[in-house]
């Protein structure tokens, strides 16, 4: 049975060298079973981070709220604290799948974390195949002939009346997740 990790990040920028993680939010599924569990931390970003006021801006955090944020190096602790509760990293057949929304962003972002970190085991953790549910969304859109303004996160979830909380880590890995279920068919 596959190991599903759904992952959201909320960044300070969109360089995963330059800019920063400001919250993580992490969905766990058993596939094939009803073994769940999630978990979410806002993060201070690492010193040497460069903070876009922009990307406060569209993830509703001020520069107080994220100096107050837990320190990085605690924080990614505890998130290899919850993987290893669902994998052995030293075993090297037993790993994540990452899934998610533009994968390959979170993807890059979080394994630049780790190594900001000092930590150089990501890929302990994670194969590097994933799940992207943003072009199973276009082709889903597309076999079925429907046209929507974008494909942005929030314009397809309002498609499927999925309401959130949207650019929060957590609202929009669970809004993933049940896009996913909605278009994994098609």
């Amino acid at each position: 049975m596959a190991k599903l990790l759904w992952v959201d990040l909320e960044t300070s920028g969109l360089s995963p060298f330059k800019n920063g993680l400001l919250s993580l939010a992490a969905l766990y599924e058993e596939e094939g079973t009803d073994n769940s569990d999630k978990c979410e931390y806002q993060c201070r970003p690492h010193p040497s981070d460069t903070i876009n006021p922009q990307a406060l801006k569209v993830n509703g955090f001020t520069q107080k709220q994220i100096a107050n944020f837990p320190c990085p190096y605690e924080v990614l602790s505890t998130f290899e604290g919850f993987m290893r509760q669902y994998i052995d990293p030293y075993d090297p057949t037993d790993k994540f799948t990452m899934c998610g929304y533009n994968t390959s962003f979170d993807l890059r972002f979080l394994n630049a974390w780790f190594l900001k970190h000092g930590n150089d085991y990501f890929y302990s953790y994670f194969h590097k195949e994933t799940i992207d549910v943003l072009p199973m969304a276009r082709r889903y859109f597309k076999t079925n002939g429907i046209s929507i303004e974008n494909n942005k996160l929030v314009t397809v979830a309002k498609y499927f009346d999925i309401e959130g909380t949207f650019h929060t880590a957590i609202d929009d890995i669970l809004a993933t997740f049940q896009i996913y279920h909605h278009v994994k068919e098609d």
